[in-house]
């Protein structure tokens, strides 16, 4: 990803990560996307815009962030001077051009402050003032006088939904609020995410029902779950970032690359589950080599037609080899997106022709 650096754009951006409700998966997503646009050389601030669980904060103090006990809230209250905002600013460990902006202390209460929507926005441009490339805002699931602040100030919002009925109608509910308060045409699209299933219906109804873009669906990856619940982020060629990138790219198409792996198409949701898609694909290759290997060694054992199999002896030895490496997990992925690889290459042909 790094080789294309230099070809991309720079444009300051900022970019607030909202959804209806909080457990959207909404956190990860922001800390995802600041490691993409750090993986092609741009400068990323992530903030922590939740002074209320400090989902974000607490996820990367785990392993990400040395200090997270000065950051949002205290800005707002006590200032947003260069030197204050610069201070507060931690590294990330592992991205070597993004830096955090922590919730903060939770003691030092933004309800009720004087002016938030004013206190939000010189923060915002304290922070624009530093030039970063992006700035990622991941605010507090739900709506709240903060959230709606941030999203005064942003350039940019994106919205993370489920395909359940509460998350579906807990969006609508959001992007209601966005528009009364005249923010509404911000946003930049929705994602879909922890999909287990065809997303097309949940795609279409958003599209209209939201008034903006479909920016791509995200399938359940356990994988992920399991690097985020011990506090490290997401490998940029997991399944999860992948979804994500392609979600960015669609957003914003001039100053990202478009994703390297495989995007699922609505069918393939069909298929995911807790294991991973390219492992299932691998499973069905291991079994079909160990089918093919019983099929052929019971052909060549058999005496009256056995002289014209002698030659698949070796074909029996490869076929077994690689459905009993089709126990590991990592050769099943290996194998899985192999197969995705070769369908690709020869379904093209076709794909160009319609």
């Amino acid at each position: 990803m790094n080789t294309l650096a230099m070809s991309i754009p720079r444009k300051h951006r900022s970019v607030a990560i909202v959804s209806g409700k909080g457990g959207s998966g909404k956190t990860m997503i922001a800390a995802v996307m600041a490691e993409l646009f750090d993986s092609i050389g741009s400068s990323v601030i992530l903030v922590d815009a939740d002074t209320g669980t400090a989902g974000l904060s607490f996820y990367l103090g785990l392993e990400q962030v040395r200090n997270t006990s000065v950051g949002v809230s205290n800005l707002l209250t006590g200032g947003t001077s260069e030197t204050r905002i610069r201070d507060s600013l931690q590294p990330i460990r592992h991205l070597a051009h993004a830096r955090f902006l922590s919730a903060g202390d939770r003691r030092a209460s933004t309800v009720g402050l004087p002016d938030l929507n004013l206190r939000v926005k010189q923060l915002i441009s304290g922070l624009d003032y530093l030039e970063p490339d992006v700035i990622i805002v991941d605010c507090r699931g739900g709506v709240d006088l903060e959230s709606l602040a941030f999203c005064q100030a942003v350039d940019d919002i994106i919205l993370i939904v489920e395909s359940d009925t509460t998350s579906f109608q807990a969006s609508r509910d959001l992007v209601e609020m966005l528009g009364s308060v005249g923010i509404a045409p911000k946003l930049a699209g929705f994602i879909i995410n922890k999909v287990f299933e065809d997303p097309s219906t949940v795609a279409r109804n958003g599209t209209a029902l939201f008034g903006t873009q479909f920016l791509s669906a995200i399938p359940f990856d356990f994988e992920a779950m399991r690097d985020f619940f011990v506090g490290r982020i997401p490998s940029v060629y997991s399944v999860f970032a992948v979804h994500v990138q392609h979600a960015l790219h669609r957003a914003f198409p001039d100053e990202t690359l478009p994703p390297d792996g495989h995007v699922y198409t609505f069918t393939e949701f069909r298929e995911v589950g807790l294991t991973n898609l390219d492992s299932l694909r691998g499973g069905l290759v291991a079994s079909a080599c160990i089918i093919f290997a019983t099929v052929l060694f019971i052909l060549s054992t058999l005496s009256s037609i056995a002289a014209p199999f002698h030659d698949f002896r070796v074909a029996v030895l490869v076929l077994s080899i690689v459905g009993l490496l089709g126990a590991s997990e990592g050769t099943r992925r290996f194998m899985g997106r192999a197969l995705n690889n070769v369908m690709s290459i020869l379904l093209k042909p076709l794909q160009t022709r319609r």
